[in-house]
């Protein structure tokens, strides 16, 4: 069983297919040491028996295709953060109702074609609004599932998104402080022709 991985220790390698099961500690402790710093990553299955996905575990990882994943487990810190903009992102990111926890800048500059935030009430690790899961993340549409009874502040702070109709249903009772933050000086990131706002919200 291996108990620790250390500071880049898969650091610019090519890797076709990646089945993570490890529970191991992580030694990495910025973007720039992660265990698959600059690897080249076709892709990646994570085990179901995982309790989360590691701070700084793809960090400036190169996804060499598009990929489609749903996560049900907490993300840490900088999960999948990446200051590459040729650094291939998500097809569909579906974040489930399991999902507890975002972390700092944990999806900080990938690309996502859909996302669907499906988690019922997890709590945001941002400290300040650069450091929102989805800060500097494109987006080619957002949508917010049925279930979710709280948007924790700063969920959605930073991202670029230009969409007709964005919904927040009934079962969200609250929004929290800075949630949509459009941070950009010609507040032009986020663009929503139609918000509607469900009946549930108590708290804004």
């Amino acid at each position: 069983t291996v108990a620790v991985i250390g500071k880049g220790a898969f650091a610019s390698c090519e890797i076709v297919e990646l089945s993570y099961q490890s529970r191991a500690e992580l030694l990495a402790d910025s973007t720039v040491n992660g265990p698959f710093y600059l690897a080249e990553l076709y892709d990646f299955t994570f085990w179901e028996q995982l309790e989360e996905i590691p701070a700084y575990l793809f960090a400036n990882t190169e996804f060499l295709e598009e990929k489609n994943l749903t996560i049900d487990m907490p993300v840490g810190d900088c999960a999948f953060y990446t200051d590459f903009s040729s650094n291939q992102g998500f097809g569909t990111l579906v974040i489930g109702e399991s999902v507890t926890y975002m972390g700092k800048r944990a999806f900080y500059g990938r690309d996502i074609g859909t996302l669907s935030y499906q988690a019922v009430s997890a709590v945001n690790g941002n400290e300040d609004l650069t450091e929102a899961a989805f800060y500097n993340c494109d987006l080619g549409s957002l949508s917010i599932g049925e279930q979710v009874e709280t948007l924790d502040g700063g969920s959605f702070c930073g991202i670029r998104l230009l969409q007709d109709t964005l919904v927040i249903p009934d079962s969200v009772s609250k929004i929290g402080s800075c949630c949509f933050y459009d941070p950009s000086t010609n507040h032009d990131w986020l663009q929503v022709k139609h918000l509607e706002i469900g009946k549930g919200l108590k708290e804004l």
